[in-house]
């Protein structure tokens, strides 16, 4: 039986291979990209300490901050969050229900985030279209823990057909 600390560390793992590619592939595509997101603002000791307090808002809002942010000349900047999919067999994408929130209601005031999934498949996180949620996550070997939506992989379209329309209506 696989640790709780040894699926973490395979997920950051695959979260760093996908993120790295995520990057290199947005850098191609002309965009500026800056690092964001919790992981450059707080330390791994307060990660640690404030990783499951689901009720403080303040800390959801932290948590919840995408990887990056993406610039271009003459285009509105966006945040970007990379989604990893640790089974390439399933045929959806999951994201954590609070961070998907949170998303949503940045994305109310204005505030762009592009998730980008592995297989570089990406939407605007209010484009996404979820069919289940999650409550009960006891029975998922080697994920976080906490509730999460699933999104159908065949509703996602591609990076590079996100980031065409993005480049022609300038959102």
């Amino acid at each position: 039986m696989e640790s709780k600390s040894a699926g973490f560390t395979q997920r950051l793992k695959l979260a760093s291979i996908h993120e790295q590619a995520v990057a290199s592939k947005l850098m191609k595509l002309g965009f500026t990209i800056s690092l964001f997101g919790q992981e450059v603002i707080i330390s791994e000791v307060l990660h640690r300490a404030i990783r499951f307090n689901y009720d403080d808002k303040t800390v959801v809002f932290i948590r919840a901050l995408p990887d990056w942010v993406a610039s271009k000349p003459t285009y509105p900047a966006f945040l970007v969050e990379a989604k990893t999919v640790r089974d390439s067999t399933t045929p959806y994408f999951s994201y954590e229900y609070t961070f998907y929130l949170q998303h949503l209601i940045w994305a109310h005031q204005g505030v762009k985030t592009l998730s980008i999934f592995t297989d570089f498949k990406a939407d605007w996180v209010e484009n996404l279209r979820p069919t289940q949620i999650r409550w009960d996550t006891s029975q998922v070997k080697g994920g976080s823990g906490t509730p999460f939506i699933l999104i159908p992989k065949i509703s996602v379209p591609s990076l590079d057909d996100v980031i065409d329309k993005f480049l022609r209506r300038k959102l």
